[in-house]
């Protein structure tokens, strides 16, 4: 059990720079989506669900390299159905 909790654990870290590699790695916009000011929020969880293109990635990609500007922890994750 303890090798499952260690691996889980380095997994978790693993994911966790990945997701900071994407935030740092967005460069900040000139311009806002119009859903932008709607992610202004101290919530613990933002999901986005809407049609393909319209800037989801790009807006939440966005939103968590300004928080990790201000000195957050940000983790993104992404899944496709």
């Amino acid at each position: 059990m303890e090798n499952v909790c260690g691996d889980s654990m380095k997994t978790t870290r693993q994911l966790s720079r990945i997701s900071e590699a994407l935030v740092l790695r967005s460069s900040k916009l000139l311009f806002e989506r119009y859903f932008y000011p709607l992610l202004r929020t101290e919530r613990v969880v933002i999901i986005l669900k809407g049609a393909r293109g319209i800037g989801k990635t790009t807006s939440m990609l966005q939103y968590l390299f300004e928080k990790k500007e201000k000195g957050h922890r940000v983790f993104y994750l992404s899944t496709d159905t």
